[in-house]
């Protein structure tokens, strides 16, 4: 849309750029209203969707995050369906567990975090 304005702003006279700019303006917010709404309502914090194949077995993931305001508790979800079978599991700790002293994260704390949750529904599931 901005490039559409830009293109007809450098062709058309000044009375009719002002609706051209008008009507991207509000279709960009228009735009930016509904993809706020899907992200709410249809996403719901989904961080991460993969599709797994092995062994000619399929699952879905779908991994969310979340921290409330004012909190200190970092909630790391995943939930995966396979074949009508599903399951999910979460771990929740302290932010502060996960950075350090300079306030930088600790990555392989983190890649633990999700490999032990990954690992865990795995094995529930068989």
């Amino acid at each position: 849309m901005a490039g559409f304005e830009t293109t007809q702003s450098q062709i058309m006279r000044p009375v009719k750029k002002k609706n051209i700019l008008a009507v991207c303006s509000i279709s960009y917010f228009i735009c930016m209203g509904i993809l706020q709404l899907f992200q709410w309502y249809v996403e719901k914090d989904c961080i991460y969707e993969a599709t797994e194949i092995d062994n000619k077995q399929t699952r879905q993931w779908a991994w969310s995050s979340e921290i409330k305001a004012h909190d200190d508790k970092y909630t790391l979800s995943a939930e995966f369906k396979k074949e009508g079978r599903s399951g999910q599991g979460k771990i929740t700790k302290s932010i502060a567990a996960y950075i350090d002293n300079d306030g930088e994260i600790i990555v392989p704390l983190v890649k633990k975090e999700v490999d032990d949750l990954y690992a865990r529904l795995i094995r529930s599931e068989q």
